[in-house]
């Protein structure tokens, strides 16, 4: 602060200087001087005025979603034998889930459904085929309500065929699907695993033969189809003499596409465009010679309204005639990837 010599008319003056702050205090405190007081003569000084009270909102809570999760029992069963598949479907999300609920589950590879049981209540076959390399397909409407928090469950009664001849781990397909809005459906789907064991039936007369499968995992969008490569080999010294078959199963929310052709010696063994059904294509290739390859491109597209990242199929050779010696690495999870923007 300091003293400034101002010029008036008839005499001098000493003002105190005071800050810019200061000063607006004083303005907005202090009654202003006469205009003829040659201090204040001049531009009329600035007025500040009281800034407007902000009324702040509360913050709004988060929307109450459902959002159900699958998921299932890692079921153990012997070949001939049969088991209980059940299929969990939890309401993970902050609001209740008034139902119905739409179920689809596929059979693991080399099981079939339990015929000689009932399906729950609301379920029925979509699709029966006796070859265990053909998985059978039963959808369910299950009502609801299911409570934030809760969970409610489904038992599906299958049987190992007598065919299959290794110890280790097959997997099916599963989907829960919301008949209203759900907070994530990436989670909606699963692999239903089947864990078989032991005995293990022997090798049945016949002509053998190795086969192997791989397969590509493409990627596809809203924009985007794909075409799912699966190779078929032979393995040395075996021959295959007769003929094979190839199944392959769509991943929930992927469709063959139509629009395009099947490979030769492919038919389609389920087509369903709901995305909540996956569609069968089966496929009948010539003999293969020892130590060779061959290869099917099936042709598929996105459903939109997938679910980003993976989606899971599933695929299976099997000799028609021959008798196969490790069926082990016969049958494959089929993937695909939604690289649709998010």
């Amino acid at each position: 602060m300091g003293r400034h010599r101002t010029a008036g008319t008839s005499s001098v003056r000493w003002l105190r200087v005071m800050p810019a702050s200061a000063l607006v205090i004083a303005w907005a405190v202090l009654p202003l001087p006469a205009a003829s007081d040659p201090v204040t003569s001049g531009p009329a000084a600035p007025v500040v005025e009281a800034a407007p009270a902000i009324a702040l909102a509360a913050p709004s809570a988060p929307p109450r979603t459902a959002d159900l999760t699958l998921s299932s029992n890692a079921l153990s069963v012997a070949p001939g034998a049969t088991g209980v598949q059940t299929l969990r479907v939890l309401n993970g999300g902050s609001a209740e889930f008034a139902g119905p609920v739409a179920l689809t589950y596929v059979t693991p590879t080399y099981l079939n459904v339990d015929h000689d049981k009932p399906l729950p209540a609301g379920c029925e076959m979509r699709l029966t085929d006796p070859d265990p390399t053909i998985p059978e397909v039963v959808t369910c409407r299950i009502p609801g309500p299911i409570a934030a928090g809760k969970e409610l469950t489904v038992g599906i009664p299958v049987a190992a065929t007598t065919r299959v001849r290794f110890v280790g781990r097959v997997r099916g397909m599963a989907m829960a699907a919301p008949t209203g809005a759900d907070a994530d459906l990436g989670d909606n789907w699963n692999y239903a695993q089947v864990v078989i064991t032991r005995p293990t039936p022997k090798l049945p007369d016949g002509d053998p033969v190795d086969l192997y499968l791989t397969n590509t995992v493409p990627a596809v969008s809203d924009t985007q189809s794909a075409k799912v490569t699966l190779t078929y080999g032979s393995k040395a010294p075996y021959e295959a003499k007769g003929d094979l078959q190839l199944t392959y199963v769509t991943p929930f929310y992927i469709n063959v596409d139509h629009a395009k052709p099947l490979p030769s010696g492919c038919k389609m063994r389920l087509t369903d465009r709901d995305p909540l059904v996956p569609e069968i294509v089966v496929c009948t290739m010539k003999p293969l010679k020892a130590g060779k390859t061959g290869s099917l491109a099936i042709p598929v597209e996105l459903v939109k309204g997938a679910p980003p990242g993976p989606l899971g199929g599933m695929a299976a050779v099997a000799p028609v005639s021959d008798v196969e010696r490790g069926q082990i690495d016969n049958f494959l999870a089929a993937n695909v990837v939604n690289i649709t923007a998010g």
